[in-house]
């Protein structure tokens, strides 16, 4: 494959801060939809800390630009001829090492379907910058560690575009000729170009005023599409409540005037930090009770907070170069996951944590495109925003406070701002803060705990045990191995925290202190713990104290006394997890290689025994009663038959809700919603949830009764009720299921928000014929193949809750992927790069899969003209 060696590669190693800063920029934008003009100010200044000033010519100044017109240079302003235009870069020659640049550029937002840069969605003007969207507003030093103070004046026609907003605080507005007007813009706080944002349009506002501890009065924004004001409050809500607990948990209060929050429609993210004027896809902003569903106003609360979260982490401290992209998202994400686990149960969010972190995360450590937490070269910035850099990030700042404690962990927080404010750094720099606030803790040496940011692959650590009662010595022993990945061989033992308890079988009691870790921290390493005088259950793990793979020689005895008893409810949920993934191979080797399945009765009882229990933690209860994903699976059978998988799961399921009937039953009638007004409380979300889980399970059973229940919900005014009827109706072979997944797609196909919802439960059922689904919803006006929510919404739908209509032996589903991809790489290669990564796991497949969905990875690697973002990952995925 020479021809991916001949694309340009980048790396960690050959970082040098650029030659000149851009410390200030005043930007004038006039806005319009073929010829918006951009005319960008700026002072610049030679970096001598850096670099020597040669004698003669001097330097050149080498700008970023991207599918920009230019139209003019000056210089100290005279105009400037002493440049070149070529492979998107401005090259200023014999310039002075100190001076005024303004360039003009012209750009046309309404052809601009890439979703970077200044685009059109609908009728608003907006943008987004990262990682490289601001090259295509001006040229610049576009990159993260060039942070400068931003002043931004826009204009537009008053009647069509009455909000101008951007970064900071306004300072200054007013009327112009030709029915124009302006607004401008301060944001007093250096910032890189990829913070930059602008939206201009005719919105609906909701405004409220959040009170500082410091006692600023902070005006809130939430603005959205005409006609859908109502459905802001939840996002207002959920903003209010992060900067509380953030001034809380962390002592950061928000620092502007102003925060802002705008919902679009078309965007490649969930949402976007810009300084004061955060950017939202409508799907992670927009909520009520009638439109969203539990899960959706539990996301968006999630969404709201990193977001938010961002303005320190991420903001006020930033990445020195896009190799450290974990340094802002990883140490977000873990805040917005401490955020979420306040707000409404810790355990459970822990749980939905470790199942995305395994379904996403763990999936990509053992697949063809590993990297590490920081990674060491790439082809395309864009093939950064992984699974990895975000939920393994987290998982990374998580350890760092088990080992050095809460205590420990805050005062590091505190140091890192101390340190770093105002500065554009690196992990290391954050791990530094670390092991600095906490020289008095043996354990903060972090030297070989900085291997996780270095070294790609999940580890997979062994556990066994030696009990001797009568002296009451109990030693376990740990043996830790990091897999090979594609580029790494050889790696050197990690720092592994292990939190774990011991469960005494006569007791039921943990032995020792429940908060115990031991550290991991060379190949094969042994603890003894003295006293242990009765037969005992090791609780490993807890609370999944580092993302690894635990083995343990488990009976099904123990997993079900662990369910039943440990003291650590991360845990319990952990052994009827085990157990389930365990009967479905068991189902599924019944299907490949024929025979029977053991009984399950007893697995299936545990289970509906936690249903009894729900009235304590219904959040927690929904998560025993979740089945294992596919995911668990792809990456633990070789040789996968993903269509007997796909039976295997669906039999299991059958038979949990046949041997659980009577308690699903009951768990449905007592928590099914009914009139009651909406609450997002925990106890309220779990009621629901656990209504939701019950029914679905109980379609399985082919019953007309329960398809009746799920019609019912389907008609509640509440979306918390329609959802998980809509689900269990698509998984069923109800004589219904196609008429409401059409009237639900009817109802909803000229909402920007909902109609994803509804092109995903279409794809997603499984006695569809997804081939007709395709062209069905292809055809339609409301179906827009440029909209990446439109896009995204089809493939989950069939690849996440589908994966039989996905894995047709014929592979003509395979094609159809394969040529989304293609034509999505066209227009917007962020969204083609994450189509193409559907097609990782295929060297885990059998016979004739593999070789069907090899074929379409050559063929989108064989197309030329292919975006560096999805040729490296495709080219990879051959390798």
């Amino acid at each position: 494959m020479s021809h991916f060696e001949n694309r340009t590669q980048f790396h960690l190693k050959d970082y040098k801060a650029p030659a000149f800063w851009i410390d200030k920029i005043d930007l004038n934008i006039r806005l319009d939809e073929a010829n918006t003009r951009v005319i960008a100010s700026s002072h610049v200044k030679f970096n001598d800390s850096d670099w020597e000033w040669p004698s003669g010519a001097g330097l050149p100044l080498v700008l970023d630009g991207d599918q920009l017109k230019l139209v003019s240079v000056k210089v100290n302003g005279e105009k400037w001829e002493n440049f070149t235009e070529a492979n998107d870069q401005l090259t200023l020659n014999g310039v002075p090492q100190d001076f005024q640049l303004e360039v003009i550029t012209q750009l046309d937002p309404t052809t601009n379907k890439s979703g970077e840069g200044i685009y059109k969605s609908k009728n608003l003007y907006c943008t987004q910058c990262e990682s490289q969207g601001f090259r295509k507003i001006t040229y610049f030093v576009d990159r993260p560690d060039n942070m400068a103070i931003y002043t931004t004046r826009l204009e537009a026609r008053k009647a069509d575009y009455p909000f101008l907003l951007s970064n900071g605080n306004p300072t200054d507005k007013g009327d112009m000729e030709n029915d124009f007007h302006y607004a401008v813009w301060e944001d007093p706080f250096k910032k890189p170009s990829y913070l930059f944002a602008l939206v201009a349009g005719d919105l609906d506002c909701i405004e409220e005023t959040f009170t500082t501890k410091s006692g600023r009065d902070v005006k809130l924004q939430v603005l959205a599409d005409r006609g859908r004001k109502h459905r802001c409050q939840h996002a207002m809500d959920s903003l209010k409540w992060s900067m509380k607990w953030d001034e809380e948990r962390f002592n950061l209060e928000y620092d502007l005037d102003l925060f802002m929050i705008v919902a679009v429609d078309d965007f490649n993210f969930g949402a976007m930090e810009n300084k004061g004027l955060n950017i939202y896809n409508s799907m992670a902003a927009l909520a009520d009770a009638k439109t969203a569903d539990d899960n959706s106003h539990y996301k968006i609360t999630a969404i709201v907070g990193h977001e938010y979260f961002h303005n320190w982490t991420g903001n006020r401290v930033t990445c020195r170069d896009w190799f450290q992209l974990s340094l802002k998202e990883g140490l977000t994400v873990y805040r917005d996951q401490e955020f979420t686990a306040d707000l409404f149960s810790r355990t459970f969010q822990r749980i939905e944590d470790v199942i995305a972190l395994r379904d996403a995360q763990f999936s990509e450590d053992s697949g063809p495109n590993a990297h590490p937490v920081r990674p060491q070269s790439a082809y395309s910035v864009d093939n950064f925003y992984t699974a990895t850099i975000y939920e393994k990030g987290a998982e990374l700042i998580r350890m760092m406070e088990v080992i050095l404690g809460k205590d420990g962990f805050a005062k590091g927080v505190e140091k890192y701002f101390e340190l770093f404010d105002g500065q554009a750094v690196t992990t290391d720099d954050f791990v530094h803060a670390m092991e600095s606030a906490n020289t008095s803790n043996p354990e903060a040496n972090l030297e070989q705990f900085r291997l996780w940011y270095s070294q790609a692959g999940t580890p997979k650590v062994q556990v066994r045990s030696e009990h001797d009662l009568e002296s009451g010595k109990y030693t376990l022993f740990f043996k830790q191995e990091i897999p090979d990945t594609p580029d790494m061989q050889n790696k050197k033992p990690m720092h592994i925290p292990v939190k774990l308890g011991l469960m005494g079988k006569g007791t039921k009691k943990d032995l020792i202190d429940a908060e115990t870790v031991v550290h991991l921290k060379e190949t094969e390493q042994s603890f003894t713990f003295e006293g242990i005088k009765e037969d005992v259950v090791p609780s490993l793990l807890r609370d999944f104290s580092a993302p690894v793979k635990l083995s343990y020689e488990y009976s099904d005895e123990e997993l079900l006394f662990l369910n039943a008893y440990d003291t650590n409810l991360f845990n319990r949920f952990e052994a009827s997890h085990r157990l389930q993934v365990a009967a479905i191979k068991d189902f599924y080797n019944a299907i490949v290689k024929g025979g029977k399945t053991k009984d399950y009765t007893q697995l299936f009882a545990a289970i509906a025994e936690n249903l009894k229990q729900s009235e304590n933690d219904p959040l927690f209860v929904t998560s025993v009663l979740r089945n294992p994903t596919w995911s668990n699976f792809e990456q633990s059978i070789p040789n996968l038959d993903p269509i007997a998988l796909s039976d295997a799961l669906a039999t299991f399921k059958k038979a949990k809700a046949a041997s659980m009937e009577k308690a699903l039953v009951e768990t449905f009638n007592t928590y099914r919603p009914r009139d009651e007004a909406f609450e997002l409380t925990p106890r309220a979300i779990g009621r629901r949830r656990l209504a939701g889980a019950a029914l679905v399970l109980l379609c399985r059973l082919d019953n007309t009764e329960y398809y009746g229940w799920a019609e019912e919900m389907f008609n509640h005014p509440m979306m918390a009720a329609r959802s998980p009827a809509i689900l269990a109706l698509a998984h069923s072979k109800a004589p219904q299921r196609d008429s409401i997944l059409n009237k639900f797609f009817d109802e909803f196909k000229k909402d920007g928000v909902l109609v994803n919802k509804a092109i995903m439960a279409k794809s997603a059922s499984r006695y569809s014929e997804f081939s007709e689904t395709f062209k069905e919803l292809k055809s339609n006006a409301h179906f827009d193949s440029k909209n990446p929510n439109n896009v995204r919404s089809l493939w989950r739908g069939l690849i996440h809750e589908n994966p039989a209509g996905f894995h047709k032996k014929d592979g003509s589903v395979y094609k159809l992927l394969a040529d989304a991809v293609l034509e999505a790489d066209s227009f917007n290669p962020h969204l083609s790069s994450g189509l193409v990564g559907f097609f990782d796991s295929y060297k885990q497949m059998a016979e004739p899969h593999k070789s069907l969905m090899k074929a379409e990875v050559e063929r989108i690697v064989a197309k030329e003209g292919l975006s560096a973002n999805v040729f490296e990952l495709a080219s990879k995925c051959l390798k």
